[in-house]
């Protein structure tokens, strides 16, 4: 298994094309020129970070589903991956955070190859700043598809939302006051994850 950083231009910039974010994350295909470097390298099973070139920042994950291939477009010829396991960070973590780090330091290309060092970096630094672990975005990504299709779950995940942002907002004043405890911490992480468990189980069961 590889590691690649795939970067783009912030959502929006390419007016609702097949290039956008938007796009991208709807169909699970993100396309790359005939002239961009390294598309010969990422293959199926290779594990991705996407990076927005203007904002500077890393916003998510995936997997790729398949190899590159080259397909016809409306712009011509592109180099299509498909992608699976898409997630899209709650916390997005600034490129200049973990830049020094990482091994590979190209900030130009649209495909870089990193190593698995690299990747833990990413992902170990947007878990230590975002409100959710990467476990839990995983989870709660479930539970947005299964909004898609149930009105009594879509009340569910909003009431999810309002309770864990509640909750941090007095878990963040603690850290600010340095009033914090242990047992704040571990009461917290296992309110978090009992909130989850029992809403999946409530969605598995409205489908």
């Amino acid at each position: 298994m590889n590691y690649f950083i795939f970067a783009n231009k912030p959502r929006g910039e390419y007016s609702g094309s097949f290039w956008d974010t938007a796009s991208i994350l709807n169909t699970g295909e993100y396309c790359f020129t005939l002239e961009d470097k390294l598309t010969y390298k990422p293959k199926t099973g290779d594990k991705i970070i996407f990076k927005e070139f203007t904002t500077q920042v890393y916003w998510g994950q995936a997997t790729l589903e398949s190899s590159g291939k080259e397909i016809e477009r409306d712009d011509g010829k592109v180099i299509m991956f498909r992608l699976r396991d898409i997630i899209k960070w709650l916390y997005h973590l600034k490129t200049t955070s973990v830049h020094e780090s990482l091994s590979n330091k190209d900030t130009r290309a649209r495909i870089v190859n990193i190593t698995e060092s690299d990747y833990n970096l990413i992902i170990h630094e947007m878990n230590k700043n975002s409100i959710m672990s990467e476990e839990q975005q995983k989870q709660l990504k479930q539970l947005w598809d299964n909004y898609k299709v149930s009105n009594i779950v879509s009340t569910q995940i909003e009431k999810v939302f309002e309770k864990i942002i509640g909750e941090w907002k007095q878990y963040r004043q603690k850290i600010i006051e340095e009033t914090i405890t242990i047992d704040d911490y571990t009461g917290y992480t296992a309110e978090i994850d009992q909130t989850f468990r029992g809403n999946m189980e409530m969605c598995s069961a409205a489908n």
